[in-house]
């Protein structure tokens, strides 16, 4: 059997009005944001951010 690695985190889920805004990091995109509605649909995906800190600063700029 293979062993799989996984370096995927997540950093933060929290919710801003009616949307849920989740940082993480993935080894291929570094930091990243996403912003999801409330039918689950995804609103923006940032990537390339350096720190967990960036991306949640600018997916709650994003997110107003």
């Amino acid at each position: 059997m293979e062993e799989i690695i996984v370096t995927d985190r997540i950093y933060l889920i929290t919710h801003i009005r009616r949307n849920l805004l989740i940082v993480m990091y993935t080894s291929e995109k570094d930091w990243l944001f996403r912003a999801i509605n409330a039918e689950g649909e995804v609103l923006q995906e940032q990537t390339g951010f350096e720190t967990a800190m960036a991306a949640e600063k600018a997916g709650r700029n994003w997110l107003g």
